[in-house]
């Protein structure tokens, strides 16, 4: 049998593929699917054990193992940062706590000092509104103004004013009046009591102090205290209207 020559036009046998013949690329772009393999079903080819080797493509795991990107646990455990609790505890910081619990000890000089100041006030000889370094005409000025709030019916007003002018002066038998007249007129006869009878220790016999404490005393239900207090005013004048306010007692306690 005559064996025919391989000649220019003669093609190349179909049963005897050869090994470097990979597939067309014309052939891979029409396909969808996987590039086309030379008799990826004749194992036995030579030519398909390169294409086989597609398993290293496979291994996509590492890709797909996000596992290590998942592995923000050391990120999550922001515990360390959510344990700001040490920041918080700035307990230290508010245990300055016992350094203002012990004042500093003054010296003997100091102490003798404060000790002279409040024999001073006490005796009289010494009081806020001069330890303040306040005048006798800037007092005045604070006395005028609460004797204006009186006259325009503004009592309220006016009782803080002469508050403050005691705790400045004590000693002052103005303040000490008024003070004491307005707050029988408040209703607190106890302390208007208490005002008026220092107003006559520092000016015995005045007129307006008597007759206002003996309106207190009586609303206390001390008639006899009102009794003496009212004889002790007995001549005075009566254009005085402290005066005339004592009459009507008077009359009230005719009564009784």
């Amino acid at each position: 049998m005559n064996t025919p020559r391989r000649g220019i036009g003669n093609p190349t046998p179909p049963q005897r593929p050869g090994p470097a013949a990979p597939p067309s690329p014309a052939t891979t772009r029409e396909s969808k699917g996987p590039p086309l393999v030379p008799s990826a079903r004749a194992p036995a080819s030579p030519s398909s054990k390169p294409a086989a080797p597609s398993k290293p493509a496979a291994p996509s795991k590492p890709a797909s193992s996000s596992k290590p990107a998942a592995s923000a646990k050391p990120a999550a455990s922001a515990k360390p940062a959510s344990s700001s609790k040490p920041a918080s505890s700035s307990k230290p910081a508010a245990s300055a706590k016992p350094a203002s619990r012990v004042p500093e000890s003054p010296t003997p000089k100091k102490q003798k000092k404060a000790r002279d100041v409040a024999d001073a006030f006490a005796s009289g000889k010494v009081t806020l509104g001069s330890a303040l370094g306040l005048t006798t005409a800037e007092k005045d000025v604070m006395k005028r103004r609460a004797f204006a709030l009186v006259q325009e019916s503004k009592p309220h007003l006016a009782i803080p004013i002469l508050e403050g002018l005691v705790a400045l002066d004590p000693f002052d038998g103005w303040v000490l009046t008024a003070l004491g007249g307005l707050l029988v007129d408040k209703g607190d006869h106890a302390v208007a009591e208490a005002l008026l009878t220092r107003a006559l220790s520092v000016a015995p016999g005045d007129v307006t102090a008597c007759a206002m404490r003996a309106e207190a005393r009586l609303r206390q239900g001390n008639p006899a205290g009102a009794r003496d207090d009212l004889k002790a005013i007995a001549g005075a004048d009566a254009s005085n209207p402290a005066v005339r306010r004592a009459k009507a007692l008077e009359i009230a306690l005719s009564r009784m």
